[in-house]
């Protein structure tokens, strides 16, 4: 299989596009500017094992993306953590196939079928690495679904598919046998980010809050030589700041200062970068995380390239009690938080590394440490208990009252863009398909903002408890279809896919369609070129 690349400067940093044509045994690849690319593979990701190697494909622990040939044999590598993933489908004897959704709609004349409810389909996500729904139906043309795939690579030799997974469960002896583990693996993966072999050395972040999950990555990361800490300073109570400011609270800066770091604050800014605020609202169909848009803003300005340590999934595998569901090798998970992500760091040009993900099929093993003799110190015997987490920390010298004292959250109720540009093309989108006047449904979103504040605060009276298990169902209007967010949805995505095809151009559509034959980039002319981003916001 011949591999033939075409660096596309105005694509985002780290997204990639592949056409695989098995009958002419040649896979075609465009891709951004960060994208790295080597003898027989490219990459956007960072792995435990020797950057020059190229052998994410056979390595346990890997972030991020990537394309690996051998022979005939393809190797289409995703993320060890299922915040990530890789799509494709097959037309005409080709298989298209990307690590963007966005990007491959956009690029091949895809659209998503507007009378489908995405939401089971991304929500099965968490049912582990093989009980997910693998197929996104999309507008009925010459194409019916895109296939979505975690964790395990897909690999295709000679036309015909299969399945991969590098990962295994694990016994561990101890908690420090697990430690020690884990701090081989992140320091492996950091020499692997740093490798001087690379055409753009990675700068590292980490994330922190003051829940267990990102106080454990933080302090992880610390491990391996991170310094700057991107650290929330609201969280997404049910609670409003005027009823208990210490609920409205998750400021994770004393953690990041106590450790060393430099607390850098992550915020919505409506001011920020538009599009960045599409591609967050693109990437899933749950509640946006647009408190981490000021930090994909600010890594896109500053780093080349990036690796962002994040706590997604230690709410299960560090937890004292995930449920039995949780504790085969499966890695089920209790949400889908961090896949929203997945579309804006491409083009912030970052790599999710979830590090609970770490070991995550052996969480049976970490239970069992969790509930041991020797963990009695770190359990506190509440509902929010993650002694393994707690240990780390404060090994590391962060007081006990800094985190992990209540479950909070950094997810937005907003229901429209919160930038100018982005809620005012909302609200007309709305008008045009619904008939609802923008001015009705900010009357609308005022009244539900509204009810949710009351309602909170009367459950908090009553009862604290209740504020977190009951779901506000807010005040709705009966012209619309739809669920507000699943239209948000939709919009988003058909928003950004029309920006990126504006983008490519139609040279570049014509090239990856297989209109007409195209002249391709050597690959290595494709190892240093342009701006790092050409999109506009």
């Amino acid at each position: 299989m011949q591999l033939v690349f075409h660096v596309a400067d105005q694509l985002p940093k780290l997204a990639w596009v592949a056409r695989m044509d098995s009958r002419a045994k040649e896979l075609r690849v465009w891709h951004g500017p960060a994208v790295e690319v080597g003898d027989g593979w490219f990459v956007e990701g960072v792995w435990d094992g020797p950057f020059e190697e190229g052998g994410f494909h056979r390595t346990e622990h890997f972030f991020g993306s990537g394309v690996r040939v051998e022979g005939d044999v393809v190797h289409f590598v995703p993320s060890t953590a299922i915040v990530d993933r890789i799509l494709y489908f097959e037309l005409d004897g080709a298989l298209y196939a990307s690590n963007s959704l966005l990007l491959l709609l956009a690029a091949t004349g895809q659209r998503l079928d507007p009378d489908h409810d995405y939401r089971k389909d991304y929500n099965s996500l968490a049912r582990g690495m093989q009980a997910y729904r693998r197929d996104l139906p999309v507008r009925p043309t010459n194409v019916t679904c895109i296939f979505q795939v975690v964790h395990e690579q897909l690999v295709v030799c000679e036309g015909e598919k299969r399945f991969e997974s590098q990962s295994r469960v694990r016994d561990f002896a101890s908690y420090e046998d697990y430690l020690g583990q884990v701090r081989d693996v992140l320091d492996r993966i950091r020499d692997n980010s740093l490798s001087p072999r690379r055409r753009r050395p990675m700068e590292a972040y980490t994330t922190s809050s003051s829940g267990y999950d990102s106080a454990t990555a933080t302090t992880l990361s610390q491990g391996v030589g991170v310094t700057k800490c991107f650290s929330s300073r609201r969280s997404n109570s049910a609670l409003p700041k005027w009823l208990d400011r210490q609920a409205a609270s998750d400021d994770g800066g004393p953690i990041a200062t106590r450790l060393g770091m430099e607390s850098l604050a992550t915020e919505h800014d409506p001011r920020g970068d538009q599009f960045n605020e599409l591609l967050l609202l693109a990437g899933t169909t749950g509640s946006p995380e647009l408190v981490f848009l000021s930090m994909c803003d600010r890594i896109e300005r500053e780093a080349p390239a990036a690796i962002v340590f994040t706590g997604y999934h230690g709410d299960v595998v560090w937890d004292i009690d995930p449920g039995d569901e949780c504790l085969d090798d499966q890695i089920v998970r209790g949400g889908i938080s961090g896949l929203g992500l997945s579309e804006v760091r491409l083009k912030a040009g970052f790599v999710n590394l979830a590090v609970a993900f770490l070991f995550g099929r052996s969480i049976a093993s970490l239970n069992r440490i969790a509930r041991s003799p020797e963990m009695a110190p770190w359990r506190l015997g509440n509902s929010y208990d993650r002694p393994i987490a707690r240990r780390i920390v404060e090994s590391a010298g962060v007081d006990r009252n800094l985190f992990g004292q209540r479950k909070k959250a950094v997810l937005s109720n907003a229901e429209f863009p919160m930038g100018p540009q982005g809620r005012q093309r909302f609200l007309a989108h709305l008008q045009k398909a619904y008939g609802v006047s923008p001015l009705a449904m900010r009357l609308r979103g005022w009244v539900h903002h509204l009810t949710f504040l009351l309602e909170r605060s009367r459950r908090y009276v009553t009862s604290y408890r209740t504020a977190h298990n009951q779901k506000d169902k807010g005040v709705w209007f009966s012209k619309l279809p739809r669920h507000i967010t699943r239209e948000r949805f939709l919009w988003a995505v058909d928003e950004c896919c029309q920006r990126l095809e504006q983008a490519l151009g139609d040279d570049v559509l014509l090239d990856i369609r297989a209109a007409r034959p195209a002249d391709a980039v050597p690959a290595e002319p494709a190892l240093a070129r342009g701006p790092a981003n050409s999109i506009a916001p």
